[in-house]
């Protein structure tokens, strides 16, 4: 799930790729999904919309092979 952003500048653009998951994956963390789910109604609901309409956000986790 990477996106792209442009730098702003008075130059040409040139994009800029940002890896979200490559990021969070560096970052220890202590809690369990169990426990993220449990204490964060905004994850709950982030996770209902991707399962219930799992067609959109396939598209926004890598393939691995």
């Amino acid at each position: 799930m990477s996106k792209l952003f442009r730098k702003s500048g008075a130059g040409p653009s040139t994009p800029f790729r940002f890896d979200v998951l490559a990021q969070l994956a560096n970052i220890p963390a202590r809690i369990t999904l169990y426990e993220l789910l449990r204490l964060f109604k905004s994850a709950r609901d982030a996770l209902k919309e991707a399962l219930a309409d799992a067609e959109v956000f396939i598209t926004q986790i890598p393939a691995t092979y």
